[in-house]
This record gives C-alpha cells, structure tokens and sequence, in this order.
C-alpha cells in the first residue's frame, strides 16, 4: 500500500470517529485535567499570523469569532539574544504533529546565496505557545528557501501541507526582472532546510493564469487551491503539475453582504468540518470559501481584535484540530 493511500484511509477512518462521536449529543465526553483549557467542539482552533507585525493568535470558535487568544509576537533567537521578528511573515501551514511552519518575506540569520533567494523558512510547534505576557514564543530559523527569486517583487506567499504525502509546498508570487508579473509558481520544498525538493510548475490553464497568488490550501484529498487576488477568483490546481483545472469561484466577493472589494490573503481548511476558510485583508473578515459561484459567506470581521494583515490561518489537518503526538495528549495548549 502506497503512502498516499495509507494517508487517506487513515483520515477517513478518524473522519469517520469524530462523526460518529459528534452525533451523540445526550453523551457527555470526559475531559480529564489535562484537556480543560482545551475547547471541546466540532469546530477545531484556527491558528493565525498578523503579516504586520508577527503576532501569533488563534480562535477557539472562528464561526463566533469567541475564544480569542493573544500569544504576542513571534521571536528568535539572534545567537543569545531574543528580538522581535516583526513584519514580512508572509505565509505559514500547520502539520499533523502541531508545527507551524513560516514563510518571512526577508532574510534573517540565513545564507542568501548571493542575493539569490528571498524568504527564511522558520517553524514554531503550537504545543508550546504562551500567552502573551507569560513568556516569549521563539522560532526555529530552518534555512532559507531556495526558490530563485529575480525580482525585488518576488514573494514567497503561501504554505501549504499535503495531507497525503506530506509534502511541503510553497507558492511564489512570482516577477520577471522588469517587475512585471508572470504565472505564479508552486515548489516542493524540505521541512528540514528550505531547500528546493522540485519545481512543480506554473499556474495557469483553461485560460487562466494565477498572477498575484496570495496563499494556496490543500483539501483532505490532496486537492489544491488557489486565491488569486489577480482577479479574486479561486482556482483548483493540480498539485501534480500546477496546472488550473478549474475555476471554483469567479468572484469571491459574492455573497459577502456589504463587501465590494476583497482581498484574500490567507486559506484553511478546517478538516473536522471539511471547508476551506480565508481571511480577506480588505474587511479583515474571516469567511467561508464555499468553492460554490456567489455563495461565499462571511463569519465577521476581527477590527476589534487589533488585527490588521492577516496573511497566514491553518488548522491542525486532523478532524478535531488536535495535535498528532505522543505527547499531545499531556501537554494542552497554553492557554
């Protein structure tokens, strides 16, 4: 049995579980002390990052917007001395296991080849995240990436997991040297290092091009999506090749009461309830993508929240958005 199939029947049968244990709602399930913190729900924690100035944060509740927890601003460690990351995380996903891996828009503490290259891979596990105020969240500085950049404009925008293979892939929001911009491109790359794994290929097809990529998700079946705020519209790619092979979303402004402008910056897929959800920089609305022509649908906005350039949300790609480790089940989240 291939990898990829162990993979999907292995999230089919905890698919199935969870289903399962959700629909017994006279039976209370225990929680034992290690787990109070944790909210108990069929809606799994999304995990976010502010682009502005790398503030960490994550929702109990995203449909409610409740549950709302503040873990500062990411750090690292400049050989003994912590500092403040600051602004330019530009992307970042979550693996099964808890890490988080990032995509910051500049080289730090990294060899750039020269100038060749243009973003640090950096990684930080949920599992140890402290509210802020009780402690600093410092990440691992892995390597940089080695996807060619040869232009100033050239953005390492998105991050996402493939749940069957567990690959990591990023997007390059990608510019010719004149700074004009080209077809977007997809890279595997190393979970270990940053470096470059494969070229997959350009993003385009059935005479679509993705221009100004902002983020790309995978679903639970290794299915590939793509926000392009070229256009607004949100495509599905093969992960294979990068190829378009259809156009989900024309406009994805519709059916988000009030919106006339958006700008989708950062995708999810929320895999207990099987739905991909983003975050629109222009409103600072979360919302579900429905991948349904004009029947998006806006959860609310986070204005009060202090956040103000959400460029990176993901959920643990496990039906109940808990961690998958030995020693998740006796180490909450910090909160």
């Amino acid at each position: 049995m291939s990898i990829k199939d162990t993979k999907l029947i292995k999230f089919a049968a905890t698919s199935l579980l969870a289903t399962l244990i959700s629909g017994i709602g006279t039976i209370q399930p225990f929680i034992n002390q290690y787990s109070q913190a944790q909210a108990q729900s069929t809606t799994p924690r999304m995990w976010g990052i502010d682009e502005d100035d790398g503030q960490l944060f994550s929702f109990e509740d995203y449909t409610t917007l409740t549950g709302f927890n503040n873990y500062g601003q990411l750090k690292w460690d400049d050989n003994g001395t912590i500092r403040t990351i600051g602004s330019d995380i530009e992307a970042m996903t979550l693996d099964e296991d808890g890490t988080m891996y990032m995509a910051l828009d500049r080289i730090l503490d990294v060899d750039d080849n020269g100038g060749t290259y243009c973003a640090t891979l950096m990684s930080f596990n949920i599992q140890d995240a402290l509210l802020v105020g009780s402690g600093d969240n410092v990440v691992e500085i892995l390597g940089v990436i080695q996807i060619p950049c040869n232009s100033d404009s050239d953005n390492v925008s998105g991050l996402s997991i493939d749940p069957l293979t567990g690959d990591l892939v990023a997007l390059l929001k990608d510019y010719n040297n004149g700074n004009n911009t080209v077809h977007d491109k997809l890279y595997k790359i190393s979970k270990t290092d940053g470096s470059l794994v494969q070229l997959i290929g350009s993003i385009n097809g059935l005479g679509e091009q993705s221009r100004q990529a902002e983020d790309i998700e995978h679903a639970p079946d290794g299915t590939l999506y793509v926000t392009d705020d070229d256009d607004d519209e949100t495509y599905k790619v093969n992960p294979s090749t990068g190829e378009i092979i259809e156009v989900t979303d024309q406009s994805q402004d519709n059916g988000l009461a009030g919106v006339s402008s958006v700008k989708f910056e950062a995708l999810g897929w929320d895999f207990g309830n099987n739905r991909l959800v983003g975050n629109d920089d222009d409103n600072e609305v979360i919302a579900q993508l429905t991948l349904q022509e004009g029947n998006n649908y806006s959860y609310g906005d986070t204005n009060g929240l202090s956040l103000t350039d959400v460029e990176g949300i993901d959920f643990v790609p496990t039906p109940d958005g808990e961690p998958i480790s030995s020693t998740a089940a006796s180490t909450p989240f910090v909160d």
